[in-house]
Formats: C-alpha cells, sequence, structure tokens
C-alpha cells in the first residue's frame, strides 16, 4: 500500500473525529467477565454516545510524516481504486486497547455500536489469553466514508480509501504505544487493515504499522450464531502462552 501524501495525510488528521462509547455497566461486567470466553451476560441497554474530537497527541501523531517500514512490514494494496459510478465502500470500526501489546479492530455494522452482550465477549476473549487488564477500555468508533463534505479531492470513497485512512490511524496510535498484534475482527476490518477480499479466520499479516493481524470473527458476527466464537478461538488462544 503506497504511504498517503501529505495533503492527504492532513485531512484525515483534520477529519479523524470519533466516537467514544462506553455503557455504564460495561467496566463491571468486563472486570467480573468470566474466564470462559464463550460465556455471556444478559445485553445492557447501550448508552447515548457523545463525540470527541481526536486527542491531541493523536493529532500530532498523524502529522508526522511515517517512517519507511522493512520490506516484510509492507504489502500492496489488493484491491483497485473504485470504479466509475460505483457505490462506496462502507463500514464501522472499533478499536479498543485493552493492553499495550495488543489492540482490536472489530467491524460492525454501520450505524450501530456494540452491545451489552458484545463487549462482555470480547472482555472475556481478552481475558482468557490475558489481555483484559483492569477492564475493557472505552471504544473509538470510525465510520467510513467521511462525511461527503469534508472530503478531498483525489481522496476514493471506496476500500483503497478506507485502507489508506486505516493505515494512518493504526500508525499513530501504535507511535502514541507501541502494539504487536491487532485482533482483526470481521471481515471488514480485515480487508480496511490490508487483506485482501476474502481473509479466513486464522489469517495473519504484516500491518503497515509494523505489527501483526490476526483475523477473527466479529463481535456482531459472534453475537449472531455463537458457534463461530470456536473458530476465534482457535485463532488467538496461541496469544495466550
Amino acid at each position: 500500500m503506497a504511504a498517503a501524501g501529505p495533503s492527504r495525510r492532513d485531512w484525515y488528521l483534520a477529519n479523524l473525529g470519533v466516537v467514544r462509547y462506553l455503557p455504564r455497566d460495561a467496566l463491571g461486567a468486563a472486570q467480573g467477565a468470566p474466564a470462559d470466553p464463550a460465556a455471556e451476560a444478559p445485553e445492557a441497554p447501550p448508552a447515548a454516545p457523545a463525540p470527541v474530537q481526536a486527542t491531541d497527541h493523536l493529532r500530532a501523531a498523524l502529522a508526522t510524516p511515517p517512517t519507511t517500514l522493512p520490506a516484510a512490514q509492507t504489502h500492496a494494496a489488493k484491491a483497485p481504486p473504485r470504479a466509475e459510478g460505483a457505490p462506496p465502500f462502507e463500514c464501522r470500526l472499533g478499536f479498543w486497547q485493552p493492553r499495550a501489546d495488543l489492540v482490536v479492530l472489530c467491524a460492525m455494522p454501520p450505524g450501530q455500536r456494540p452491545a451489552g452482550e458484545q463487549l462482555t465477549m470480547l472482555a472475556n476473549l481478552l481475558k482468557a489469553i490475558g489481555r483484559l487488564g483492569d477492564g475493557l477500555p472505552p471504544v473509538d468508533l470510525m465510520d467510513w466514508p467521511q462525511a461527503p463534505h469534508l472530503g478531498l479531492q483525489g481522496v476514493p470513497v471506496d476500500i483503497a480509501g478506507a485502507r489508506d485512512f486505516v493505515a494512518v490511524f493504526l500508525a499513530a496510535k501504535r507511535r502514541l504505544q507501541a502494539f504487536d498484534h491487532v485482533l482483526l475482527m470481521g471481515k471488514d476490518a480485515a480487508r480496511v487493515a490490508g487483506a485482501g477480499d476474502d481473509p479466513a479466520v486464522g489469517e495473519q499479516l504484516d500491518l503497515p504499522c509494523g505489527a501483526r493481524g490476526i483475523v477473527t470473527h466479529s463481535l456482531h458476527g459472534m453475537a449472531q450464531n455463537p458457534a463461530l466464537k470456536a473458530e476465534t478461538w482457535h485463532a488467538i488462544r496461541f496469544l495466550a502462552g
């Protein structure tokens, strides 16, 4: 994937507003979550989110030109620019950093927020691999594409643009606090991180930011079909060691 140019990086910087969302009972549920990664608690009603801007530290990191990565940590984009008249690529992503060495990037349906059931499921999985810490931090929600009136000429709104946007975001986060692994939960999360169009659960890939991505099912998908939890656990259980 080619690095985003200065003007595009400035546009990402200017528009990287996120929505922080944490139900009132989420921390309690996360801290008391059972070790069994398949265990679930009753769903809690979500609290209304409040939009906040990216922190000054994140803005400064985004504004800093990226360093050159080793060849093994770079890859070419696997999707061409959006064809004329084709619909834009749409997704919502949730980002957590529960521990310094691991972050989570989870795809969810546009406009939806992680429900209490899904937060408990994530807490259980993280606890099972020893990455829960003191509980789940607030989630950062990111929507793609950005609002049309915020667009920059030449910035695609297809998956190629989404990949550039996510690459800049993850690189900035990793400069603030280095992490080794990214759980890519859901196909859309894996695709925007740089995987192919049909990533397989358990697939691992080197990300442009320098971390290692691990493809799993999304929280939404596992809530819809609990049988998928076993495949996700099989993909990440090596981290427990």
